[in-house]
């Protein structure tokens, strides 16, 4: 006898109704996720498609690390959303005239900090500082692990072609130092160092330019990522993962030493030439320095530990008549009292950079310290 048929298309069909099911299933958690992602209730990252890096890649032979000129690269992942664009020069910034009458012309020199990274062009030091004085402030720092070496560099290779009255460098001791020694990188990462020579240092590379180390990213992370990216669902499950293993909170992690007397005496000594090269480089331009805390050097001084590295600096600085030197930990801890804050008030949400806060009272300490005093 024959099995009386089913009117009903899923009892018809239990393998492929499974399917329909949990393809709707899934239809419906890609449109929701789409929703939550556009009320911003979920995080969204947009995941490089490109074989090689478009932005921040080893294309200079002089400093190494450097951007690539007119582009564009859009931060949007975990709290980060901003838009980072060069200019012709391969600088953050806009583009700008080589030659100038202007009183007063700033250029800048920093790490990511300064660059501003995770926040727009118009929310960062420089940006704030322009808007506010009419004073031009070209803006040449980078990300990329980028030390003072490498800013003695570029202001001879790049900087020293445009005009300008004023040079401005921001230290940031949690890394500068990491930055000028080879043992924290590979071999064949292109980038300068300074050895011993004669009475002084000489520049060298560990590797020759062409046979560097070029990024790229394998076929599979490719596809990976244009799949994450068309796919919201796949893109939070990813971010979600991640998160996951990373287990910790970084702000919970608050109890190491400072970063201002983690240095050798040798380590010290690189520095120090790397930024007396660059002070005559700037000829009888003023040249103003300055250290950038991290959460473990604000925690450290609230324990009321000591610090060296200001005072090796600032008697740096008195060796010339034209170099200023200021430590911005005070202000922090000056700023966190007055107005009861956190440190972590000052950073972005999810990263350890400063965020709009930190960055505008950044930018208020200097405006009256650059046009008010000068060395």
């Amino acid at each position: 006898m024959s099995r009386p048929s089913s009117d009903n298309w899923f009892e018809a069909n239990p393998r492929k109704s499974r399917w329909l099911i949990a393809l709707l299933c899934l239809g419906f958690l890609e449109g929701l996720t789409r929703i939550l992602v556009g009320f911003d209730l979920l995080p969204y990252q947009e995941y490089p498609t490109s074989r090689v890096p478009q932005y921040w890649a080893y294309v200079d032979p002089v400093v190494g690390v450097w951007r690539y000129p007119n582009t564009i690269l859009l931060q949007q992942e975990k709290c980060l959303d901003a838009k980072l664009q060069t200019n012709a020069e391969g600088a953050r910034d806009p583009e700008r005239q080589k030659h100038s009458t202007a009183a007063r012309r700033f250029v800048v020199l920093g790490d990511s900090f300064i660059e501003g990274y995770g926040v727009n062009a118009e929310d960062r030091v420089s940006n704030l500082l322009e808007a506010r004085t009419g004073v031009e402030f070209l803006n040449f720092a980078t990300s990329g692990g980028f030390g003072t070496i490498q800013e003695w560099l570029v202001y001879q290779s790049r900087v020293l072609q445009y005009d300008h009255t004023d040079l401005v460098l921001f230290i940031l001791p949690a890394n500068d130092f990491e930055d000028n020694d080879p043992d924290e990188f590979a071999s064949d990462v292109y980038r300068p160092y300074l050895r011993p020579s004669g009475d002084g240092y000489e520049v060298y590379y560990t590797v020759p330019w062409e046979r560097r180390f070029v990024d790229s990213r394998e076929t599979s992370t490719v596809i990976k990522n244009r799949f994450d990216n068309a796919l919201y669902l796949a893109n939070v499950l990813r971010w979600a993962t991640r998160e996951l293993k990373s287990g910790v909170n970084w702000q919970g992690l608050r109890t190491y030493d400072g970063d201002y007397d983690n240095h050798s005496p040798e380590d010290l000594n690189i520095m120090l030439y790397a930024l007396d090269q660059l002070v005559r480089a700037a000829g009888d331009r003023r040249v103003w320095l300055l250290t950038i805390p991290t959460d473990r050097d604000f925690a450290a001084a609230l324990r009321g530990e000591p610090f060296r590295l200001d005072g090796e600096l600032g008697a740096f600085a008195a060796r010339y008549p034209n170099v200023r030197y200021r430590d911005l930990l005070p202000d922090f801890l000056n700023d966190a009292a007055a107005n009861d804050r956190e440190f972590p008030s000052y950073l972005i949400e999810c990263d350890n950079h400063w965020g709009k806060l930190g960055n505008q009272v950044v930018a208020d300490w200097l405006q009256s310290w650059l046009f008010e005093s000068r060395p």
